[in-house]
């Protein structure tokens, strides 16, 4: 199967995990499929289809009882065009019954981001993907290792010659993969996986020619949804004052207020009480009502109009999210205006007050106290360092960035870099590259 063949057929099955419990046969409007592919053409549908219905695979399931069930060859999906009366055209798709009772009674799942498949251009990262985001799933992430011509053979590849040469296969398939799933050093392609990151180191043998003898992924921690966190039980105390708090600062209860599930995720992901994410929220609506250029966090990376603007075009629950990302309640200033752009002509000298000189400027940020960026798992702190090099600021104050780059045995390496930043800048950087940074606090 191709790549986009293969999107099709992780969207088929995603849609069908919904309901697969209480139906064996499922249906997907073929205008979703469109969509998700972003395609126009409902014939590469079409096309797609054959493609699925064309590829057999081989299954060997052991059940609890011992009871051993083997297919050498079944069909990876029976799917059919359904024209309905109303002329909406459809996919209609079975899955084996024996692959349906596995995926009911399975315990252990590896979360996937559907999305990226209809991102993949090269048709082994949708076989390769699925393995590392189960090791990234894990609690614990350790080396996964595979031998050459095991893994070759798991991902379907065929050498061009009929036997198998390690060069060809790095070159055809398993680096285009890598590239296409965590991006190209060279940056030729960008990452179409979001949630972690991983890459591959070689084990040569000592023999002749040092053949290698194992490929070695090292798999970073998946970054949590926040619908995946843990969420603290609420109590009915709890819930009496959360609702008071939001009736005290006027907030409506459909479009301004998040539900107490959303706020108990947060309270979770944040490891704080539902009671301050929900007076820091009420505060933050409130405050940037009465002044939307105010900057609302510790960061100063998010200003309430920009809040206010997530309200009013995405919804509530998206705002929230969105403010997650600098939360906290500013330190040394308690609020501080964002800096005004004003246009004047040539000639025209702006007033400036004895309260907004550049004394009010400077403390946008504390420059005396270094901020550490914790880079993503799986980044290292060369890469870091070239975000920071690479990354435009517009600040004439020096300010110390500690890179931390943690490694998978529980250690971490650290590199001080001096950039001139603003407050502005740093929120463009936070936004830009939420993939490689992990995290961003002032040093305690």
């Amino acid at each position: 199967m191709s790549a986009k063949s293969h999107a099709l057929y992780e969207y088929l099955m995603a849609s069908a995990r919904i309901e697969i419990a209480a139906a064996s046969e499922h249906s997907v409007p073929f205008a979703d499929a469109m969509a998700f592919l972003d395609t126009p053409r409902s014939d590469r549908i079409r096309e797609y289809i054959d493609a699925i219905n064309k590829t057999y695979v081989s299954y060997d399931f052991t059940e609890e009882d011992g009871t051993r069930r083997a297919a050498s060859r079944i069909q990876l999906l029976a799917c059919e065009d359904i024209t309905r009366p109303d002329g909406e055209r459809a996919i209609g798709y079975r899955m084996h019954p024996s692959v349906r009772k596995v995926i009911l009674a399975a315990t252990q799942y590896a979360h996937l981001e559907v999305a990226a498949f209809a991102r993949f251009r090269c048709k082994y990262s949708a076989r390769l993907y699925p393995k590392l985001a189960y090791v990234a799933g894990l609690d614990e992430q350790h080396p996964t290792l595979y031998k050459p011509e095991e893994l070759a053979d798991e991902l379907g590849y065929v050498s061009k010659k009929g036997k198998f040469h390690w060069g060809h296969f790095e070159n055809d398939c398993l680096k285009p993969a890598m590239d296409d799933m965590f991006g190209a050093e060279d940056g030729s392609t960008n990452a179409k996986v979001r949630r972690f990151v991983a890459n591959y180191d070689l084990r040569r043998s000592s023999r002749r020619g040092r053949p290698v003898e194992a490929v070695v992924f090292s798999v970073g921690r998946a970054k949590k949804h926040i619908g995946e966190e843990q969420k603290p039980k609420v109590v009915s105390l709890d819930r009496a004052r959360i609702r008071k708090i939001f009736e005290k600062a006027g907030l409506d209860h459909v479009t301004e207020t998040p539900n107490e599930e959303l706020l108990a995720q947060a309270a979770g992901r944040m490891k704080v009480g539902i009671v301050l994410i929900a007076q820091r929220w009420a505060a933050t609506v409130s405050l940037a009502k009465e002044d939307p250029d105010l900057l609302i966090g510790s960061l100063g990376i998010l200003s309430g109009g920009q809040i206010l603007n997530a309200l009013a075009q995405e919804g509530v629950r998206a705002a929230f999210i969105r403010w997650l990302t600098d939360w906290k309640e500013p330190t040394a200033i308690h609020y501080r205006a964002a800096a005004a752009l004003t246009t004047t002509s040539i000639t025209e000298v702006p007033e400036i007050d004895s309260e907004a000189d550049g004394t009010e400027d400077d403390t946008d940020l504390d420059y005396s106290t270094p901020i550490m960026i914790t880079l993503a798992s799986g980044y290292r702190l060369s890469d870091g360092e070239t975000m920071l090099r690479e990354h435009a600021w517009s600040g004439d104050r020096p300010l110390t960035i500690r890179l931390c780059a943690p490694a998978l045995d529980g250690t971490s390496r650290e590199q001080d870099v001096e950039i001139k930043p603003t407050a502005l800048d740093l929120g463009r950087l936070l936004r830009d590259k939420a993939h490689i940074i992990a995290d961003l606090e002032y040093v305690a």
